[in-house]
């Protein structure tokens, strides 16, 4: 009797390159729309001063709308989310307008009129947003 060995064809050439073709093609899919999927960050970083358990931010007026895109603050190490309380009115300090900004969030371990780093963080887009608004501008 005569027996054959059907694992012949996995081993052949032309399905083995198929095998790969097909792999590659996949791995190449998956990792455009991962690009495709990716959102960038950006962020701004500021010094603020504490006072009655609120934050208080001298921002260049060119920086405000940064500001108000934010999502998260980190003050220090802490990341955070925070509400903007108020904005002052515009000053002038030297070269540079300023305006403040009174922002409210959890301050924890920190004392009145310290000043601390504060970044914060706010999306910039999807990449494929950005690709699309740079092709059809």
């Amino acid at each position: 009797m005569k027996t054959y060995n059907n694992m012949n064809f996995i081993y052949s050439k032309p399905f083995s390159l198929m095998f790969l073709l097909i792999f590659y093609i996949t791995i190449i899919v998956l990792s455009f729309l991962l690009i495709l999927n990716y959102k960038t960050y950006s962020k701004i970083h500021i010094k603020g001063i504490i006072s009655k358990n609120e934050l208080i931010v001298p921002v260049n007026t060119s920086n405000i709308s940064v500001i108000k895109k934010s999502k998260k603050i980190k003050i220090d190490n802490t990341v955070s989310n925070f509400k903007i309380y108020e904005f002052s009115e515009i000053y002038n300090d030297g070269n540079t307008s300023l305006q403040d900004v009174i922002i409210k969030t959890n301050i924890q371990n920190k004392k009145e009129n310290e000043i601390v780093d504060l970044t914060f963080y706010f999306d910039k887009d999807y990449i494929v947003k950005k690709i699309l608004k740079g092709v059809f501008k």
